[in-house]
């Protein structure tokens, strides 16, 4: 074989290993500690071809399998430069995401571009690591796109510092441009952010952006859904934004909103599992009257007016409890198993509800389902989606008011319209008057179950208003803590009001109405007209 071929094939091979590692899109960078050379292969004989200095960054494109070098990239064309020795360089990010690489650049490196300036010896040097989900912003501000998403852990270099806001300006190799802003809270920093450079401009100009899926879904069973409608869906979502709910980020916020004339939906959220909290216990409600083949004796209609309205899990159980047969888990499972039955695949309840001071005696499992069971660390035992929970509050109002719908259907022997009318004057009579219902008019009858833990709040709610009647299920998940005051009830009333509006335009309300959560010793059925009404079993479809 002549040499012109020989020489050839080895083009041919360099090439295209060399299009493989330009191609790699990766999201891990390194900047020199000092001056280093780069060689053309993975060990320190190898020629060299070229050299780096403190404070210049490179992307890097590849990791050898053998020895602890990486295979930097061309800043601007991602090219392959050269083969530098791992720790004479500061890594940002994960090299374990890294391709394996046996490139020789031999003879045939492209130069490398020097920066115009290399830093000073002692210029400053600050580190942010990432302390939960957050997000990544073409500029210092919520309202400035999201460029990427970062996770906990990661770090970044934080380039500057913002004169009048609380954010910082830091370097991202994988997004457009490799700079983005974060507000400075949510990274703990190493290093004196005082030695940074300060930026005073207030306006920044937004990158070219990969267009995303909308977050917001919107279906409907007759037409196609209406300009107002749309309008409405992206003005609940940007109230979710503002009051910093910016799924698929940490806090989470989800929404299911139904029209029940218009059979309209707007919802987003709803593949996220969130704790169950107290929310589940209108599963519980519906299985129980599926098994009632009479109106409740006053000690029953009590334990269900202490479970729903009080919220009290002690009676809760007790249902459980009934429902199981004697076992109370074996009635959460039951539960569960219904719905199934309803078609509610990503809700659960496998176990009673966790009481202070009361030992666990069952031994509860959880279950695996097509939500995404991960990103709010929902209850093992009681999980919930708002989908699913307007599921059920739509099938409540069907059978209630038309003796038709998914519970008609499913259980067509099992629960009758006057149980379904008994369920919604339950949920009416809840005195919580706050979260979604503060969001409209004293007068108006809401039927809803209120449920919250320390990181999680939900109300899922059927409106009977004069423009129409409508459901409404609201989630929200922060971690650690959700603030009652200052972030969760405020976000739920304004959802609210927002609705409201659009169902009644005449009759808007200018602004919510103060919250009011009596406190559960305030909770007494004790000769209460509605206990004697559950009895009789008869009652009108509200309002």
């Amino acid at each position: 074989m002549s040499f012109a071929v020989i020489a050839f094939c080895s083009f041919l091979l360099l090439s295209s290993a060399f299009s493989q590692a330009v191609n790699s899109q990766t999201s891990v960078s390194a900047e020199a500690l000092g001056q280093a050379n780069l060689r053309a292969q993975d060990f320190i004989e190898s020629p060299k071809v070229g050299e780096i200095h403190e404070g210049q960054r490179y992307p890097v494109i590849g990791r050898s399998r053998r020895f602890p070098w990486l295979l930097l990239g061309d800043v601007e064309s991602g090219a392959p430069i050269g083969w530098v020795y791992q720790e004479l360089v500061r890594i940002f990010g994960d090299i374990q995401t890294l391709p394996f690489s046996e490139l020789n650049l031999a003879d045939s490196a492209p130069a490398i571009q020097e920066t115009p300036t290399v830093p000073s010896p002692n210029r400053a040097i600050v580190m942010g690591t990432v302390q939960g989900e957050i997000n990544l912003r073409a500029g210092p501000g919520i309202t400035y796109p999201r460029l990427a998403v970062a996770r906990i852990g990661e770090r970044f270099e934080v380039l500057a510092t913002h004169a009048q806001l609380p954010w910082l300006k830091i370097r991202v190799p994988r997004v457009s441009g490799g700079i983005a802003w974060v507000s400075e809270g949510l990274l703990a920093i190493e290093g004196e952010l005082a030695r940074l450079p300060q930026e005073t401009q207030l306006r920044y100009a937004t990158p070219e952006l990969t267009p995303t899926p909308p977050v917001v879904r919107y279906a409907a069973e007759t037409t196609n859904p209406s300009s107002e409608w749309l309008r409405l869906g992206e003005t609940i979502w940007q109230r979710f934004l503002t009051a910093g709910f910016d799924f698929p980020t940490e806090p989470v916020g989800a929404l299911h909103l139904y029209d029940l004339a218009g059979h309209s939906v707007i919802q987003f959220g709803e593949a996220i599992a969130f704790s169950g909290t107290s929310l589940t216990k209108v599963a519980i409600l519906i299985e129980l009257y599926r098994q009632l083949d009479r109106p409740p004796n006053p000690e029953m209609a009590t334990l269900i007016l202490n479970a729903i309205i009080c919220s009290d899990n002690r009676a809760t159980n007790e249902l459980l409890r009934i429902i199981g047969g004697g076992n109370a888990q074996d009635g959460a499972l039951r539960v569960t198993e219904t719905l199934q039955q309803l078609g509610m695949q990503k809700s659960f309840i496998s176990a009673p509800y966790a009481i202070l001071g009361v030992e666990t005696l069952h031994e509860a499992r959880s279950l695996q389902t097509a939500a995404d069971q991960l990103r709010n660390q929902p209850d093992p035992f009681n999980q919930a989606t708002v989908d699913d929970l307007g599921g059920l509050m739509r099938g409540i109002y069907f059978c209630a008011k038309e003796d038709s719908g998914l519970l008609r259907e499913t259980f067509p022997r099992g629960i009758s319209q006057n149980e379904c009318r008994s369920m919604l004057h339950i949920m009416a009579a809840n005195e919580v008057d706050g979260l979604l219902k503060s969001g409209v008019p004293q007068e108006v009858t809401v039927a809803h179950k209120h449920g919250w833990i320390v990181d999680t709040h939900g109300n899922a709610a059927v409106f009977f208003t004069p423009g129409g009647d409508y459901i409404l299920v609201m989630y929200l998940y922060k971690p650690l803590r959700l603030d009652f005051i200052a972030e969760s009830l405020p976000l739920f009333a304004e959802v609210s009001r927002l609705v409201y509006h659009h169902f009644n335009p005449k009759e808007a309300m200018p602004e919510v109405r103060p919250n009011y959560i009596p406190p559960l010793s305030e909770c007494n059925f004790v000769n209460s007209s509605l206990l004697v009404d559950l009895q009789l079993g008869d009652l009108p479809f509200p309002p």
